[in-house]
């Protein structure tokens, strides 16, 4: 689809996209992509991960995430950010595993499997 199609096409400055395959099945992803179109916001990106439920639990998404992490800090981004959809505490243990940090929870502001879901918000300085 054109989401996809857009993400994986761009080649703007601190724009990634990661795969996991296991030879012919896509097992997961990484990737990260502008906060906000403005550019005093360019030096900040956020940054999502996606495992396939039997891909859970090995630690392929410490390792796909870390890899993305890299790419970003190589880049000179200056901050992560990461929203999650509530509740999800696998996400919240892998992102807090890597150093991400909890700064705030939206209150019913996505819609997800027809229902209203909160989104929490978690950052990760990249230059320290």
């Amino acid at each position: 689809n054109a989401y996809w199609e857009h993400k994986i096409a761009s080649a703007e400055w601190g724009d990634h996209v990661l795969v996991i395959e296991d030879g012919t099945d896509i097992l997961g992803y990484a990737y990260s992509g502008a906060f906000r179109p403005r550019p005093g916001y360019a030096r900040t990106r956020e940054t999502s991960a996606y495992l396939v439920p039997e891909a859970v639990g090995v630690g392929l998404g410490s390792l796909i995430y870390s890899q993305l992490l890299a790419l970003l800090r190589a880049d000179g981004v200056h901050l992560a950010v990461a929203v999650i959809a509530q509740p999800n505490s696998a996400s919240v243990a892998l992102h807090e595993k890597l150093g991400f940090e909890l700064v705030g929870t939206m209150r019913e502001v996505g819609r997800k499997f027809d229902r209203w879901v909160d989104t929490s918000w978690y950052q990760l300085p990249l230059e320290r």
